[in-house]
């Protein structure tokens, strides 16, 4: 199966194939090649900044380092491109923070309910020492994290009208298969289900469900609004992206390429906060026109609760990191 999704890009010519597996890069008989994939659709503000990396990157090697982009799971799933990253057929995935908290655990902290008391406090932490030294984790694991790119909150949208925490107990809402998440949304009442995001508008036309978390932007371009059409901003947990490279393929590189590489991810994914920002605020203008419901509900009873979440997993996402992200905001 694994392979199937990958038999076009055998055909890739032997030298352009050669060269990237090699990280050779140079002159025109050795081209540079990065295959960039993710899950995400081409609306997504995030296939937006990859678009922005191919620009800089093409531009400043002078066409000696290609990028060619591979969104909507073209190339797989998060698990298949990560796998693929390890094969050599695959360079570079843009990924929620949320998938890597798999493959280590510390970045579960991202996940965390109330984790700061305001966006601004958010880019602070992950922008500083603490989101480098995760980065940091990386390279053990094959991984190089070369930026972050922030796409916002997470917020409820049900069929229902959710007013206050009261009105989410008992409500059958879809997750992503993450434990952070799944505990939360049981915390605050809710009757959290695990399911593939591709199911959530069926099962909520079916009333196999009756909610689901997501942002803002996502809830808008994916449809889920017809389905689900009041939305509760809870603010539950923030979704930073993180910009990853295969990191024999970077070591691999010259110390000129790996530069200019690890720069354009990082102004490129500054681009992509950008963008989500004014997509977040285009979402929340248009979607009342379009029929839906926003309520704007206390948050307080939520950020009460958030620190019973916060002790369930604080031995596994780390009592360093946890202390250090006390200390940070206190």
């Amino acid at each position: 199966m694994f392979m199937k999704k990958f038999a076009r890009l055998s055909a890739l010519p032997a030298a352009v194939v050669a060269a990237n597996l090699t990280g050779v890069s140079g002159g025109a008989a050795a081209e540079t090649l990065i295959r960039l994939a993710h899950t995400l659709n081409p609306t997504d503000a995030r296939h937006i900044g990859a678009q922005r990396f191919e620009e800089l990157v093409e531009e400043r090697s002078g066409g000696d380092i290609q990028v060619e982009l591979y969104p909507s799971s073209q190339l797989g799933g998060q698990s298949e491109i990560f796998e693929g990253m390890t094969l050599g057929i695959i360079e570079m995935i843009i990924a929620g923070s949320t998938h890597l908290s798999r493959l280590e655990p510390a970045f579960g902290v991202f996940d965390l309910p109330s984790l700061a008391p305001n966006e601004a406090a958010f880019m602070e932490i992950l922008d500083g020492d603490i989101g480098q030294s995760l980065l940091d984790k990386l390279p053990e694991k094959g991984i190089r994290g070369l930026a972050y790119s922030e796409v916002g909150f997470r917020h409820l949208y049900t069929n229902k009208l959710v007013d206050d925490i009261e009105d989410v107990s008992g409500l059958v809402v879809r997750v992503p298969g993450n434990p952070v998440y799944q505990d939360t949304l049981a915390t605050f009442g809710a009757d959290p289900t695990s399911m593939a995001l591709g199911e959530v508008f069926t099962a909520l036309q079916q009333g196999a469900i009756e909610g689901a978390e997501n942002l803002l932007s996502f809830y808008k371009n994916s449809g889920h609004w017809e389905a689900a059409p009041y939305v509760a901003l809870t603010y539950h947990a923030a979704l930073p992206s993180v910009w990853m490279m295969s990191d024999s393929f970077f070591q691999g590189l010259s110390a000129e390429d790996q530069e200019l590489i690890a720069t354009a991810a990082k102004e490129a994914a500054m681009y992509e906060r950008e963008v989500s920002a004014e997509m977040t605020a285009a979402a929340l203008a248009e979607l009342p026109s379009m029929g839906v419901t926003i309520t704007e509900i206390d948050l307080a009873p939520f950020a009460a609760l958030a620190p019973e979440v916060h002790a369930r997993h604080r031995e596994r996402i780390g009592e360093e990191l946890m202390s250090s992200v006390d200390e940070a905001l206190n």
